[in-house]
């Protein structure tokens, strides 16, 4: 192997790296995402420096988020909030229990994951794996339904259902919601499978605390995580150290590794577990600006902005040179 362009990988987000990951960088991504702006420091490692960098939405967008999950979860709690939610949600069948209703939250983040993954400045259907389109910047349209103040708890997570509709309603042709289905059958594959291979392989920490992010309060707890993997998989449990351990974390650079390129798209959540400065000469980074889930690998787009034009330009310039540098050790 010459040399190898890693875009979008995370390889700095598992336990045992020095400095500690942040675990809750994927959800503060999200929320630079629905923001206008935010420092970088708050959303990646400890080695990234204090800029500010532009999320593309509106800082209500987040607030209001942050806002909602209270309501649903106070709603659930009762038969005939249940019921008021299934309505405003749309749901195809009422919820029964607490649990079943709280989902909800966790059905709305899940879109936020996809959408922030998303921010192409095209419609792709890379994110719903080629069974229909994401808009271009799915995250900033689902934003604007939530620009705004809101009159009642009822009209805000009106707001947020249409937000999530952008990823869930992507057909503009569903009546009602099943918290069950994630965006289609082969969305719903893909996670399955890549959660077995977080179990397995590449277990990493993911957690929010509702004061940097807009989320609800849910610490990352290794040990809780490791058990439900155990309880699924019936494998003993993931290696939590394993991943540092076998892709180098922030030691990469050392040992004679060179030649490598990490990429992300500053949109991309994934970012903050990512590689984001230059190691050595040879093992360098670039930020995309404006981008979103390893974009540089795509097919050429008439809509390509600038940004990914270059960064793929810069690719190619050093995939050349590696490659010239290998046939000069064979002459």
């Amino acid at each position: 192997m010459d040399g190898c362009i890693a875009a979008s990988a995370p390889v700095v987000a598992f336990e045992g790296t020095n400095p500690l990951v942040n675990p809750n960088f994927f959800a503060q991504g999200e929320t630079y995402d629905c923001s206008s702006q935010v420092k970088a420091s708050n959303i990646v490692n400890a080695r990234t420096t204090n800029i500010i960098l532009f999320g593309g939405a509106s800082d209500l967008c987040k607030e209001n988020f942050h806002s909602s999950w209270d309501i649903i979860f106070n709603m659930s709690t009762t038969e005939e909030g249940r019921k008021e939610l299934a309505q405003i949600f749309r749901l195809c069948r009422t919820p029964n229990t607490y649990f079943e209703a709280s989902y909800i939250a966790d059905w709305v983040s899940n879109a936020l994951s996809y959408m922030t993954m998303g921010s192409y400045p095209y419609a792709s259907s890379y994110m719903l794996n080629g069974n229909g389109y994401l808009p271009p910047y799915p995250m900033r349209l689902g934003c604007s339904y939530l620009s705004q103040t809101f009159d009642s708890d009822n009209d805000l997570l009106a707001g947020v259902r249409d937000a999530a509709g952008v990823f869930y309603n992507y057909s503009q042709s569903l009546k009602c919601y099943d918290l069950n289905v994630n965006g289609n059958n082969q969305t719903t594959i893909d996670g399955e499978l890549w959660n077995y291979l977080y179990c397995t392989e590449i277990f990493m920490p993911f957690g929010q605390d509702g004061i940097n992010d807009m989320f609800w309060y849910d610490p990352w707890n290794s040990t809780a995580s490791a058990q439900s993997c155990a309880d699924q998989y019936k494998n003993g449990g993931p290696r939590p150290l394993w991943a540092n351990t076998n892709f180098g974390g922030w030691q990469i650079g050392k040992g004679g590794v060179t030649n490598i390129v990490f990429s992300n798209g500053q949109l991309d959540p994934w970012r903050g577990g990512g590689i984001t400065l230059n190691l050595s000469q040879t093992i360098t980074s670039i930020v995309i600006p404006d981008s979103g889930h390893h974009i540089d690998l795509f097919f050429s787009n008439p809509d390509d902005t600038a940004a990914v034009k270059n960064a793929r330009e810069y690719e190619l310039t050093q995939i050349k040179e590696w490659t010239e540098q290998s046939k000069m050790r064979w002459l």
